[in-house]
């Protein structure tokens, strides 16, 4: 009969609890064994003991003071673009630098690979001559 297996059942779950120390001791301090209590926060574990045993909150609700999904998934996404554009802060100015030297009529020195500014007759890094680089071309 359904009454007879519920009943086994709760003897199976009654027995499965007392048969462990660990298990007893946790069902004992907390009332449940749904999740590991480590994984819980203290402020989840203040609002379970909050909870009536008859209203058989397992998780309390924690309504607004809980962070959407999409903020915990992108606040530490946002946190690693925002560190990876902070290390590579030096190679993009750089690199802008370097566009902006060109487009003003700067040139590239082929031995040291540095933009010179237009108007430069050595490269600032190596000191080559710009007519000797552009005669041994």
């Amino acid at each position: 009969s359904p009454e007879m297996e519920e009943r086994f059942m709760e003897a199976q779950s009654a027995w499965y609890i007392l048969g462990d120390e660990a298990r007893r001791r946790e069902y004992d301090e907390h009332g449940t064994l749904a999740a590991p209590p480590q994984a819980w926060s203290a402020a989840m574990w203040a609002r379970l003991r909050k909870s009536k045993p008859e209203e058989g909150a397992l998780m309390p609700n924690w309504g607004s003071q809980e962070p959407p999904l999409w903020l915990i998934i992108a606040g530490p996404l946002g946190a690693l673009l925002l560190a990876a554009l902070f290390s590579a802060r030096h190679d993009i100015m750089s690199t802008a630098r370097d566009k902006w030297a060109l487009r003003s009529g700067g040139w590239p020195c082929p031995r040291c690979l540095i933009v010179n500014e237009g108007q430069a007759v050595t490269c600032r890094q190596c000191s080559v001559d710009r007519e000797a680089l552009e005669r041994g071309r």
